[in-house]
C-alpha cells in the first residue's frame, strides 16, 4: 500500500486532535472539579445524580419548612408559659383572701389584680408573629380574641397550619385559641377567661347566675332519625353504651361545685329532621347520693336545637331546659343553670364533621368554686404547652435527621459526580505531557514540501 504525505498528515492531525480533547477534557476536570460536566460523560451516573439532587432539594425544602414553623412553636410555647405564670399568680391571690377574716377592701384589691392578669393574658391569647396570630387558626384579618359586653369571645377559626416536614409527616405549627383558652371539645374544659372574670366577680360580691355558652356545629350529612329511644327522664339512670349509641355526637362540659370539685356533664346529640336535633345532658352517677357506678344521671329534661335553611342557629325554634345537680356525693350544694342562661347562639348545622366550636361558662358558686376552675385551667393550658414542648422536640429530631439525609445524599453525588483531584491533575499532566510529544512528533513526520516553498 503506497504511503503518501497526505495520508500520513492526516493521521498526524487526527492524532494530535485526539491527544487535545485529552488535554481538553482532563483540564475541565481538573477545573470543575466534577468528573461529570456533559450528559455523555456518564449517562447512567448523571441520572442517578439528577435523582439525588433531587431528593436534596426536597430535603432542603422540608428543613425550611421546620425552620419557619419553629419560631412559631417557640413563640407560643413563650405565651403559655405566661399564661400558666397568670394563672398560678391568681390561684395565689384566690388563696390569700379565702379566709373569712379578709375585709372586702382586701378582696377588692384582689380582683384589682386578677382583672390585670386577665388584661394580661388576653394580650397574650392574641399574640403575633410575622402578622400572623398565633392562636387564631388561619384567620389573621383581626385578633382573634375581643372583649365584649358579656366576656371575651373567640372570632378564629379552628384551622391548623400544618408544614410538610417529610415525603409523608406533617408539623402542626399553631394551636386553636378556642380550645387553649376556652376549652372548646376538651374533655373537662374550661375558660380561662371566663374564670379569672368569675374570680374577680366573686372577690367583688358581684358574681352573676350561673350560666352555660356552648357554640357547637352539627353535621348537616347526617341522617336523621327518631332520636332517643331512652325515656326522657329526669333524676333516672341510664347506661352509657346504649345513650352513645343512640347519639350523632357527644361531648363534655365540666362544673365545679361549692367545694371545687369537678362534676362532667355529657351532653349528647340526635338528629330527628332536616333541621333539628335531640340533646339531653347526663352527669356520672358516682357523682350523685345512691347512683349506680358507671351509669349516667339524667340533669336535665330533653332539649331541640334548630337551624334555618342556610345552617344558621334557629333560637325561635329551639327549646332549651335548666340543668340541675341535686344530692351531689360530696355535699356541696346544688348546681343549678337555667334554661335562660344556656346559650346555643352561634352553633351551626352544615357538611362538616360535627365538632364544639367555642364553649364558655359562668360559674360562680363561691370562691371554691373558682379554686377548682383555676386548677383545671392550669391543667388544660399546661397541657396543650406540652403538646408545644412534643412538637418542638419532634422538629428537632426531625431536622437533624434532614440534616443527616442531606448530608448522605450530598456525598453519594459526590462520589458520582466529583472527580478525584489527584488523579485528574496526574491525568491532566500525563495527557498534557503527551500532547507535547505528539507535537514534536508530528513536527518531525510531516516535512515541508516544494509546494511549501514555493508558496513562502
Amino acid at each position: 500500500m503506497r504511503v503518501t504525505q497526505q495520508t500520513i498528515s492526516t493521521q498526524v492531525l487526527e492524532g494530535l486532535q485526539r491527544a487535545y480533547q485529552q488535554v481538553a477534557r482532563s483540564q475541565e476536570i481538573v477545573t470543575t472539579g466534577r468528573r461529570i460536566n456533559h450528559l455523555s460523560d456518564d449517562p447512567l451516573g448523571t441520572a442517578r445524580a439528577f435523582n439525588l439532587r433531587a431528593f436534596e432539594d426536597a430535603v432542603s425544602q422540608y428543613k425550611r419548612n421546620i425552620d419557619n414553623a419553629n419560631p412559631f412553636l417557640a413563640e407560643s410555647d413563650a405565651a403559655l408559659g405566661d399564661v400558666v405564670s397568670g394563672i398560678t399568680r391568681a390561684k395565689e391571690l384566690a388563696l390569700s383572701v379565702a379566709n373569712d377574716t379578709n375585709t372586702q377592701t382586701e378582696r377588692s384589691a384582689a380582683a384589682d389584680e386578677i382583672h390585670e392578669i386577665l388584661q394580661t393574658l388576653l394580650g397574650e391569647a392574641n399574640t403575633q408573629l410575622d402578622n400572623r396570630y398565633l392562636f387564631g387558626g388561619f384567620l389573621n384579618g383581626a385578633a382573634p380574641f375581643v372583649q365584649g359586653p358579656n366576656g371575651i369571645d373567640y372570632v378564629g377559626d379552628n384551622g391548623e397550619v400544618k408544614v410538610q416536614s417529610s415525603a409523608t409527616n406533617t408539623l402542626t405549627a399553631n394551636l386553636i385559641g378556642s380550645q387553649v383558652f376556652q376549652g372548646a371539645g376538651v374533655t373537662g374544659g374550661q375558660g380561662v377567661f371566663d374564670t379569672l372574670q368569675d374570680l374577680e366577680a366573686v372577690l367583688r360580691g358581684t358574681a352573676p347566675a350561673n350560666a352555660l355558652s356552648f357554640k357547637v356545629n352539627l353535621d348537616e350529612n347526617l341522617t336523621a332519625g327518631a332520636g332517643f329511644a331512652e325515656p326522657d327522664a329526669v333524676g333516672t339512670e341510664a347506661a352509657p353504651a346504649t345513650l352513645s349509641a343512640e347519639a350523632d355526637f357527644s361531648t363534655v362540659v365540666t362544673v365545679f361545685d361549692g367545694q371545687g370539685q369537678a362534676h362532667d356533664l355529657h351532653v349528647l346529640f340526635a338528629k330527628t329532621g332536616a333541621a333539628t336535633f335531640n340533646y339531653r345532658v347526663f352527669a356520672e352517677s358516682d357523682d350523685i347520693v345512691g347512683g349506680t357506678p358507671g351509669k349516667w344521671y339524667q340533669v336535665g329534661a330533653q332539649g331541640t336545637l334548630a337551624f334555618n335553611p342556610d345552617g344558621s342557629f334557629n333560637a325561635g325554634g329551639s327549646a332549651v331546659s335548666d340543668i340541675t345537680l341535686a344530692g351531689l356525693a360530696d355535699g356541696a350544694a346544688d348546681i343549678t343553670i337555667a334554661g335562660a342562661n344556656i346559650a346555643f347562639t352561634g352553633s351551626t348545622q352544615k357538611a362538616q364533621p360535627s365538632a364544639v366550636i367555642a364553649q364558655t361558662q359562668t360559674n360562680t358558686t363561691g370562691l371554691q368554686t373558682q379554686l377548682g376552675r383555676l386548677d383545671a385551667a392550669l391543667n388544660q393550658v399546661s397541657s396543650f404547652r406540652a403538646v408545644v414542648g412534643a412538637r418542638q422536640n419532634s422538629a428537632q429530631v426531625s431536622s437533624d435527621a434532614l440534616t443527616v439525609l442531606k448530608d448522605r445524599a450530598t456525598g453519594l453525588r459526590s462520589q458520582i459526580e466529583d472527580a478525584d483531584v489527584i488523579a485528574a491533575y496526574s491525568d491532566f499532566a500525563r495527557f498534557q505531557n503527551a500532547f507535547q510529544a505528539a507535537l514534536q512528533s508530528a513536527a518531525q513526520v510531516i516535512q515541508p514540501t516544494l509546494l511549501d516553498f514555493l508558496t513562502t
